[in-house]
């Protein structure tokens, strides 16, 4: 006797299809027969009861769609994605959570083996883009813009208060774990950009965010203290404290446990009927990674934008490691040191020798920063190297006022070679990294709550997702996410590494 090749699943579709069909019409026309109620109702009322009708009536729309989706006959083997061969074991009724909530539809299932957990294959998601992980692609998208926007917890009550459901902080991270490693290739994978300015400028900065240690995340990892039987409530609370008891922090111990997050902004200017224009397309770019990477991945976006024909400058702080690395992936560049970090170099140098907040302060550090703005470099140095000398060998205070004084000096002598301010202002160029800082306080801003403590994995994903936030290519990202659905990056398996600790270096104990 032969095997049938395809079981006949008609009928069920065929009663599938009626019922939900059904259910359409009729939520429909009551939805009709509300609205045109007699008696009075304000708007307030009618948009509330409004919204939650018509949710309720688009999980019975796409409980339609996906009801004719499912074809007649169902195949009693299939080859699934990792080329094994699954055989038929019937259908069943199982819930996807889409845009406008919950929708429950039948849907054929095959199992290789015994069937257990990641043995089982589901044609139809394939066919029709549905994550495994029970939420619809576009759903899976929203919630991850939001976790790039704002904490887990409010990512949660906004969805609740517009949408009327929220994941699980669980399936948030979930969530973010499948879609972050799109993020990079996706930011490394932009074409140049067809209008853009003369002048390319390139920034780079760098902030601590808070990452988990060793030793919290094995106490994170361990049992709950479960309250013993007939044990009383204070007893119990005083154990549960005994055991989550932490160590003092010793001297030169870093509480922020920091990991620093690199980050870097390109842009350009444009010059139109005399007028310097700008910023033209900016865009951030951040990673967690060292910051020889970074400089690497500016390097290949400068490039696309025109680096090594147009004019470029760069900008960043008097961070030694940022100027070595620029002497390798940017030596055509113009070094310029940012204004703001060397006028405060100066106002500290200005408050050895005279009082704080008084004019005479004020005039001397207007004078000196005339003297900068002027390209009168040598001459700045040379003048407070001898004002260095005058200063008392004796006295209160007199030895922090000397040592500031020798600090300021050494950091303008180091830096002078990095500070055209004359020749960029000629030109009507910026001088100040104001860019990258207002980056990095943006991806501050989510990183760094109170709270918080990152994996630098799942910490690096963040990164990246809220820059493509802060470069406005949110929906492109969306189209490209769409298009790798059914890549391995965004199987709900747990990717290496996203329980990574970092333990910071101690600084030495003042």
């Amino acid at each position: 006797m032969a095997i049938e090749m395809f079981v006949d699943v008609s009928a069920e579709v065929e009663a599938d299809v009626g019922a939900a069909r059904n259910d359409a019409q009729g939520q429909f026309a009551a939805l009709v027969g509300w609205l045109v109620e007699p008696g009075k109702r304000r708007l307030w009322d009618v948009e509330e009861g409004l919204g939650v009708r018509l949710r309720s009536l688009g999980c019975a729309l796409l409980a339609l769609w996906f009801a004719s989706r499912r074809a007649p006959s169902a195949p009693r083997c299939v080859v699934g994605p990792d080329k094994r061969r699954y055989r038929w074991r019937g259908s069943r009724k199982t819930v996807v959570k889409a845009m406008v909530g919950a929708v429950a539809f039948r849907r054929d299932f095959y199992v290789v083996g015994s069937g257990k957990r990641g043995d089982t294959f589901v044609p139809l998601d394939s066919e029709l883009g549905l994550q495994p992980a029970g939420f619809s692609l576009r759903t899976t998208c929203l919630a991850v813009f939001l976790c790039a926007k704002m904490s887990f917890a409010e990512t949660r009550s906004t969805l609740q208060h517009f949408c009327g459901w929220a994941p699980a902080t669980k399936s948030l991270l979930q969530m973010t774990d499948q879609v972050g490693p799109l993020a990079r290739p996706f930011l490394e994978g932009q074409p140049a950009l067809s209008e853009d300015g003369e002048y390319l400028f390139v920034l780079a900065d760098s902030k601590g965010i808070p990452t988990i240690t060793d030793t919290e995340m094995s106490r994170r990892r361990r049992p709950h203290t479960k309250r013993r039987r007939n044990e009383p409530g204070p007893k119990w609370r005083r154990r549960r404290r005994k055991a989550a008891r932490r160590e003092r922090r010793k001297k030169g111990d870093k509480s922020k446990n920091a990991k620093m997050a690199n980050v870097g902004v390109i842009y350009t200017l444009r010059v139109t009927a005399g007028v310097i224009e700008g910023p033209i397309n900016k865009r951030v770019y951040g990673t967690f990674r060292n910051m020889e990477n970074l400089m690497s991945w500016l390097h290949a976006e400068a490039v696309k934008r025109g680096y090594g024909t147009k004019r470029t400058v760069f900008l960043a702080d008097g961070d030694r490691k940022i100027w070595k690395l620029q002497q390798k992936y940017f030596p055509k560049a113009t070094a310029c040191l940012d204004w703001f970090h060397v006028s405060e170099k100066l106002w500290s140098i200005g408050e050895c020798l005279y009082a704080e907040g008084t004019d005479e302060l004020a005039d001397w550090v207007s004078a000196q920063l005339a003297d900068l703005r002027a390209g009168r470099i040598h001459q700045l140095v040379r003048r407070l190297q001898r004002l260095a000398t005058t200063l008392p060998r004796s006295g209160p205070g007199t030895r922090g006022k000397r040592k500031r004084m020798k600090q300021g000096i050494g950091y303008l002598k180091k830096n002078k070679d990095r500070m055209p301010y004359d020749d960029l202002r000629r030109d009507g160029l910026d001088i100040g990294s104001g860019a990258v800082e207002g980056a990095v306080r943006q991806l501050g801003m989510r990183l760094d709550g109170p709270g918080m403590r990152w994996s630098p994995a799942r910490a690096e994903y963040i990164l990246q997702l809220r820059c493509i936030v802060i470069n406005g290519m949110w929906q492109k990202f969306e189209d490209y996410v769409a298009d790798h659905a059914h890549s391995a990056a965004l199987r709900p398996i747990r990717p290496e590494g996203l329980g990574s600790t970092h333990n910071a270096h101690r600084k030495k104990a003042a």
